[in-house]
């Protein structure tokens, strides 16, 4: 992620528009931190870079992904996930993690006081997709992650109200 930022006062804020969170929460179940499947996104950094001219910035998001960990639908020649029916959401069978496995995997993620100043990030979401995208049919028929950045804080996310999925 590239921003442009601009001195205000002691600090710095970023130029254009703070986008709030683009979806409400779902029903979310989020992975508790140190849990077996919490590992599968592993060694969280966010960190930010100034390149060689101060007024820019770079943030930089990495994880190390433990295939093991991950709940994965295998396909078998031009199948796609989203052809098994346990990618269905009216599918009631559960993966090894005891969750659908149409359900996605949320693993939100600190952001430091830094970027949160900088950028107006919140934290971070490394979410798994286990059965893909059930409406987008190019490029996400598969397995994938999703990177989401908040612009909200958790406690806010929480206080939203919740929506029913599955069908």
């Amino acid at each position: 992620m590239y921003g442009r930022c601009a001195a205000s006062g002691a600090g710095t804020v970023p130029l254009g528009r703070r986008w709030p969170c683009c979806g409400l929460p779902l029903v979310i179940t989020a992975v508790a931190s140190g849990s077996h499947l919490d590992r599968m996104v592993a060694n969280w950094n966010a960190t930010v870079e100034t390149p060689s001219r101060p007024e820019f910035y770079k943030v930089v998001f990495e994880w190390d992904h433990d295939p093991t960990k991950a709940v994965v639908v295998d396909s078998t020649g031009d199948a796609s996930p989203l052809d098994d029916p346990r990618c269905s959401g009216s599918s009631q069978e559960n993966a090894a993690d005891g969750q659908p496995y149409w359900m996605p995997r949320f693993f939100a993620r600190h952001v430091s006081d830094e970027i949160k100043l900088l950028t107006g990030i919140q934290f971070a979401s490394v979410d798994w997709q286990p059965c893909g995208h059930k409406d987008i049919k190019i490029c996400h028929g598969e397995s994938h992650y999703d990177f989401h950045l908040y612009y909200v804080p958790p406690s806010y996310l929480d206080s939203l109200p919740l929506c029913q999925i599955g069908t």
